[in-house]
Formats: structure tokens, C-alpha cells, sequence
């Protein structure tokens, strides 16, 4: 099993999506998000090579199922580096990292 690593990138869209939706909605349903968010990630400590291949040899990239966003990752060692944290509606950038 590999360890999950948040990156600072990935921890500030977390921040994000826990101020969005606790204004939207309320802070309980961002708290419950969040805890969907991290325990599908957990899922990738077990099966670190279950997301899609990008174009970028070294990340892959996990589509949370029955929730709207991507984590976008590296396999570092033992570690899973999260990159960020994206809503699927938004434009993901040319390149994950940087």
C-alpha cells in the first residue's frame, strides 16, 4: 500500500472547494465532500495505477466516481502525490504540474 501525499497545490483547491460549498450549501455538506474526496484517494493507495494515463507519462489521472472531479497524480516511490484537486467542468490546464 502507498501513502497518500496531498500536494500544496492539491491542499488549496480542497480549501477552495470546502469554502464554495459551505457558502453555497452548508458547511456539513462541504465537510461531507471533502471526506468523499480524500476516502476515493485512499482508493488509489491501494491501486495506484487504476487511473487514465495523460499525456504526461508520469501522471495519471482519477476520476472520483459519482462526484464531478479529478485528481490528477504521480506515483513518487511509495508515495501518491496528489497534484491538484479539479472540478470536471473546469479547463484543465496543458500541463498538471508547475
Amino acid at each position: 500500500m502507498k501513502n497518500i501525499v496531498w500536494l500544496k497545490s492539491a491542499k488549496l483547491d480542497l480549501i477552495e472547494i470546502n469554502a464554495y460549498y459551505s457558502k453555497k450549501a452548508s458547511p456539513k455538506v462541504a465537510a461531507n465532500l471533502l471526506k468523499r474526496i480524500h476516502s476515493s484517494a485512499l482508493h488509489l493507495a491501494e491501486q495506484p495505477y487504476m487511473g487514465v494515463q495523460t499525456m504526461d507519462d508520469d501522471i495519471l489521472e482519477w476520476h472520483i466516481p459519482d462526484l464531478p472531479y479529478t485528481l490528477p497524480y504521480m506515483i513518487n516511490g511509495d508515495d501518491i502525490e496528489i497534484l491538484r484537486v479539479v472540478h470536471q467542468s473546469q479547463n484543465k490546464p496543458s500541463k498538471w504540474e508547475g
